[in-house]
């Protein structure tokens, strides 16, 4: 698949998942969330290019679409991916919320504090063992 239908692909089960979680299934949501993983690995796998190809998100229509593709670009884009996620966390529900969230991989430290990449060590939002997405901000393993 070419660039701009990876591309099409993550921004269509982006808004896929976010409607599955508004009817409250989370089956329908997990299994888009991992077609949207599998695009962007498949970006990711040609390098700068293809992350590149992925920033045409950051002004997509739908906020969902760009706050996720915001986050998944903090560190190869950050200016315009942190510029998208600060507009976003101005409004009020779960996608800014998620903006939010967000951020705080590319906030500063509190003193005394520990900085973390944004993103983790691949650019991919942190999972949990079992697969599941760990939030921004919170422990990869319970208790940990």
């Amino acid at each position: 698949m070419n660039f701009e239908g990876l591309v099409e692909k993550f921004a269509q089960h982006v808004q896929a998942e976010t409607e599955a979680g508004w009817r409250g299934d989370a089956q329908s949501a997990n299994r888009h969330v991992d077609e949207y993983l599998a695009a962007f690995d498949e970006l990711r796998a040609h390098g700068d290019s293809g992350r590149d190809a992925l920033a045409i998100l950051l002004k997509h229509p739908r906020m969902d679409v760009r706050v996720t593709a915001a986050a998944f670009l903090l560190r190869h884009r950050t200016e315009e991916a942190k510029a998208v996620l600060e507009e976003a966390a101005k409004g009020k529900g779960m996608v800014p919320f998620e903006a939010q969230q967000a951020l705080l991989d590319v906030t500063p430290a509190p003193v005394g504090g520990v900085a973390r990449a944004a993103g983790g060590r691949d650019d991919r939002p942190p999972r949990r063992p079992n697969g599941a997405a760990v939030e921004p901000g919170w422990p990869a393993v319970p208790g940990g």
